[in-house]
């Protein structure tokens, strides 16, 4: 993408945030009165590569609550941010992250295959990541290849446990809450019925709820237990009808591709509850 097109959807966020200002709350206002707070996955995505620095400074420009990021270890034990177990897809790298060295993973592009004026960006340490964000923004750590007893040393390191969460399955986030009960679990929940096990089993600060089981219901059930609910929207959910209707319905935190969508459904919940 170019940096004309990023910067006319940058305009294009910024109306939106002017529009709320007219009668409604105004685009300087504490994200705590939102009526719902967003997380941009892996940055925002749609203005700069995926897991990359420009991509999350465009999400704290953006006003993001959250930005979620993927960690993964290469072959010597270090961690870096990339989604995908292989290099290929977004990098010029090729075959599993896993098997490739920090020396080598340091000198990949992660940026060319966006757009030209990316060319060069690298993929992201995670304690670098860690250095430059940790206290900006609410840090969604997806932990796809990283040892629990590492996370937790980092987070501890950078004072970032009150500002984070993470995902993983049950199991791992067990093990992290043995190391330090503050670190804030978000456990998948694919299943209604698997809501008062998993309370039982783990007692997570949040769920990361399919969007097919989203209901009023389901959102009181979990906040009755003290269960904060997040949610997937990319793909077909990812547009302003859907998102109103969760916020609607009392969702804590819509995880998106398109921050714009997101920020309309903030407006038209605005305008209604107003009336």
């Amino acid at each position: 993408m170019s940096k004309l097109a990023v910067a006319i959807q940058t305009i294009l966020v910024s109306c939106i945030l002017m529009s709320l200002a007219f009668g409604q709350s105004p685009p300087e206002a504490p994200k705590s009165k939102r009526p719902v707070q967003f997380s941009l996955h892996r940055g925002a995505l749609a203005f700069a590569p995926e897991n990359t620095f420009p991509a999350f400074d465009k999400a704290l420009e953006l006003g993001a609550d959250y930005i979620e990021f993927d960690i993964r270890t290469s072959s010597d034990g270090e961690f870096f941010l990339l989604h995908d177990s292989d290099l290929d897809r977004s990098t010029n790298g090729k075959g599993p992250l896993a098997e490739t060295s920090s020396q080598v993973l340091e000198g990949l592009d992660a940026g060319a295959s966006f757009g030209k004026d990316f060319e060069g960006e690298r993929i992201p340490r995670f304690e670098d990541f860690l250095k430059r964000y940790a206290g900006k923004i609410g840090l969604y750590c997806d932990a796809k290849a990283i040892p629990p007893q590492d996370l937790a040393r980092l987070l501890e390191r950078y004072k970032a446990v009150d500002t984070s969460v993470v995902y993983q399955g049950v199991d791992y986030l067990l093990e992290l809450k043995a190391l330090n009960p503050k670190i804030r679990g978000l456990a998948p929940l694919s299943d209604p019925a698997e809501i008062e096990p998993i309370y039982e089993t783990l007692k997570p600060y949040a769920f990361d709820t399919s969007w097919e089981i989203l209901s009023k219901e389901l959102i009181d059930k979990c906040h009755a237990l003290g269960i904060k609910v997040f949610s997937d929207a990319m793909g077909g959910h990812d547009n302003a009808e859907d998102h109103l209707q969760a916020i609607l319905w009392g969702i804590d935190v819509i995880q998106t591709d398109a921050p714009m969508e997101v920020l309309q459904a903030i407006g038209l919940y605005d305008t209604q509850t107003r009336k």
